[in-house]
């Protein structure tokens, strides 16, 4: 066997082992749910409950590869909750929608909040955060959806967007925390705009 053709064979060898790690290392997938009217199914990765850990989310969109690897959530420390404690109830709002949420967290009522794609781009995907998780598909320019999160037990409440369009380009992390002392009783109203420029969180 000449020097090439071992040189070929150790890199095809290195190559497979390389792979075969990185399939190794992949998490396993913990929970798999379907939309409605079976057009998503998204699996969840990671550590539910371990520490450290991290979950994403892989999404298939007619039985095709729509999205992989979105970070749906990360625990890096004994204060934060695992995902199967703090989100351990899961329901589609509508086909597109995919909601991770705790039922008690309700208990105090709830906020709503209104996304509103204002670009002339469909979204991909929007991961929409409060007390409670969302995944948003295919978001239309022009379009608005009304969510409902959780009621803060506090005085405060806090909300997180993200996601990314069809053509690659982020829509960048952006959060707000608004002050509801002197609404505690009343249910507050929330938006979430998405511009050309990057999102804006308005009570």
């Amino acid at each position: 066997m000449g020097r090439f053709a071992i040189y070929f064979a150790g890199c095809v060898c290195a190559s497979l082992l390389t792979v075969g790690c990185w399939i190794q290392r992949k998490p396993a997938v913990f929970l798999t749910t379907v939309s409605p009217n079976k057009t998503y199914i998204v699996n969840l990765r990671g550590g539910k409950a371990t520490l450290p850990s991290q979950v994403t989310a892989d999404v298939l969109k007619t039985g095709k590869v729509f999205l992989s690897d979105i970070r749906l959530h990360t625990r890096g420390d004994a204060v934060d909750l695992p995902f199967g404690a703090g989100y351990p109830d899961v329901r589609w709002v509508s086909d597109n929608v995919l909601e991770f949420y705790r039922t008690q967290n309700f208990d105090n009522g709830a906020d709503a909040v209104e996304i509103q794609n204002q670009t002339t781009r469909a979204i991909q995907y929007l991961h929409v955060e409060s007390l409670n998780k969302f995944l948003m598909f295919g978001i239309e320019p022009g379009t608005s959806t009304t969510l409902e999160v959780p009621a803060p037990g506090g005085n405060s409440q806090w909300i997180a967007v993200e996601g990314s369009f069809f053509d690659g380009q982020k829509v960048e992390f952006k959060s707000r925390s608004f002050d509801r002392r002197f609404s505690q009783r009343d249910r507050s109203f929330y938006q979430i705009i998405i511009t050309d420029v990057g999102p804006i969180i308005n009570q």
